[in-house]
Order: C-alpha cells, then sequence, then structure tokens
C-alpha cells in the first residue's frame, strides 16, 4: 500500500494535480479483503461488553450502540484521581476483522489527539508557559532546519493550531 501511495504522489506531482490517495486506494482493498474474507454469515457484530463500570450506565449505553450497529468496536476508559472507573471493550475491531475488541486492541486515532493537543497548548498559554503568537522554533529549534515550509522562521504556534502554517506537505519530501 505505501509502495502504490508513493507512486501515486509521484504521478500526481508530475501531472500538477492533486489526487485523494484513499479514496483512488479504497475500493482496491475493500474489494481484496472481502476476497480474502472468511465465511461472514455469522453475525459480525459482539454485542457483549467486558470490563468493569463503577459509575453506571457506561455499560448499557455501550451495550446499546454497539447491538444496534451505531459503533462497530469501542474501548472506554473513564479515570478519576488517577484510577479507572470505567474499563470497558465491545464490538469487533473492523467489518474485515471480526476479532472482537479488547482492552488491549490498537486503533488508528486520526485526529483524535487534535482536540487534546489545543487544549494542553491553550492551557499552557493561560498558565503563561507558551506564548501562542511565538515562533514554533521558540520552544521546537529543530522544526526551522527540518520543515520545508516557507517563512518557517515567522510560523507561529498559533498558524499550526489554526491550521495556517502551510505544513500539508511537510516530510513528504522523502517519498
Amino acid at each position: 500500500f505505501d509502495r502504490v501511495t508513493g507512486l501515486l504522489r509521484g504521478l500526481a506531482a508530475s501531472l500538477g494535480v492533486s489526487v485523494s490517495y484513499i479514496q483512488v486506494m479504497t475500493p482496491y482493498a475493500r474489494a481484496a479483503l472481502l476476497d480474502n474474507a472468511e465465511d461472514r454469515t455469522s453475525t459480525t457484530r459482539v454485542a457483549a461488553v467486558s470490563g468493569k463500570d463503577t459509575i453506571g450506565g457506561v455499560k448499557s449505553t455501550l451495550e446499546t450502540l454497539v447491538a444496534t450497529g451505531d459503533v462497530l468496536g469501542a474501548q472506554v476508559c473513564v479515570l478519576k484521581d488517577g484510577q479507572a472507573v470505567v474499563d470497558l471493550s465491545a464490538g469487533v475491531q473492523s467489518p474485515y476483522t471480526p476479532a472482537p475488541v479488547a482492552g488491549d486492541t490498537l486503533f488508528n486515532c486520526f485526529s483524535v489527539s487534535k482536540g487534546v493537543i489545543t487544549a494542553a497548548i491553550h492551557r499552557l498559554s493561560d498558565q503563561g508557559k507558551i506564548d501562542l503568537n511565538a515562533p514554533v522554533s521558540r520552544y521546537w529549534p529543530e522544526f526551522s532546519s527540518r520543515c520545508d515550509v516557507n517563512f518557517k522562521d515567522r510560523t507561529t504556534v498559533m498558524h499550526v493550531l489554526n491550521h495556517q502554517a502551510g505544513l500539508q506537505t511537510a516530510g513528504t519530501a522523502e517519498l
């Protein structure tokens, strides 16, 4: 997949076009997975929820979400004072891998971390530990020397948080 994606990037760059590689590759990946999948005649949803729920209500909500198909699989963990008061897993890993979700099942998180990182940076800003208008290189000196973005010496933390830093192609030079 990585090799094909690299070839698509190179072809798109040489033609001067923008291509969504996921849209191109998804139908082929889906067909390949389904062609090689085992017999799926049994239900792919596992409604059983395992783990603990000491605050109540979370387990039944998760059971309902999985049983209705609103959620294919999930893990929920809630910490209070450093202790897990909820630690649940339910459902299946994917439509192509009907293995049950366990507490140690790994998932891609994609953009989930954006909100957490933004909240953390704003908290640091409120505490006076980071200046949102300061250049990124003040906190990450290697940014200016390693990043292939124009005006990187003037790129501020706020630019990064607002997706205005021009980083959409950062790291693609190696490809």
